[in-house]
């Protein structure tokens, strides 16, 4: 298996909010994690962390309207995304790659240039489900979104049995996403992005996503 092969990837998504570094999770019923899953037959990782990702937000993080929720919007966030996280050039510096070590999941941090509120997800997520078979975005699993800021994700981790709230409800945090995240390589690239200048961080972010 090659580095950019693998069975499961996914994607972890940030962005940066009045000078604050924000990252959002999806809640299923295993608990909140990020968004992504099995690969398709030949997908490398960046295909299928792209896919995974676009499909379970719905297209929403296109700037285009008309594109958010639907499949034309799923596709365009899909290979914009796969863009970002398959330039070794933004590695470590806008992209972190990594790998789970007890079942190899790739997780790609990587930025996004829109702040997709929970109840447009959730909006969305209902207008999906009521549609014609041919026409459902699939594979949306989760049934809530919510944004965290960096300090109250790292915080999470180092409870026993760690927890965010989500609507006012506590909510577990996914067993291996929890694993993921206190990898080495996750905890050095969120301190990392905190550091950085928010202003000069989004404008960068930007340049990938303003043809969405």
């Amino acid at each position: 298996m090659s580095s950019e092969e693998c069975s499961a990837s996914g994607v972890l998504p940030y962005l940066y909010k009045n000078g604050v570094l924000y990252f959002m999770l999806g809640l299923e019923g295993r608990g909140l994690s990020d968004f992504g899953g099995f690969s398709d037959h030949n997908e490398t990782a960046f295909d299928n962390a792209s896919r995974e990702f676009s499909e379970e937000t719905m297209g929403l993080f296109c700037l285009t309207h008309e594109l958010r929720g639907n499949k034309q919007g799923v596709i365009r966030s899909s290979a914009i995304m796969k863009t970002i996280i398959s330039s070794i050039g933004l590695h470590d510096l806008l992209v972190k790659k990594v790998i789970n070590p007890s079942n190899r999941y790739q997780m790609y941090i990587a930025p996004v240039a829109r702040w997709v509120l929970p109840e447009e997800f959730e909006r969305t997520s209902d207008v999906n489900d009521k549609r014609a078979f041919a026409e459902r975005i699939r594979c949306v699993e989760k049934q809530k979104i919510a944004w965290f800021n960096a300090d109250e994700l790292l915080d999470s981790l180092n409870e026993f049995s760690p927890s965010l709230k989500v609507d006012g409800f506590t909510e577990k945090v996914f067993t291996q996403f929890r694993r993921t995240l206190l990898h080495r390589d996750s905890l050095e690239f969120i301190k990392f992005l905190q550091r950085q200048d928010p202003t000069i961080q989004t404008q960068l972010i930007n340049q990938f996503w303003i043809d969405s």
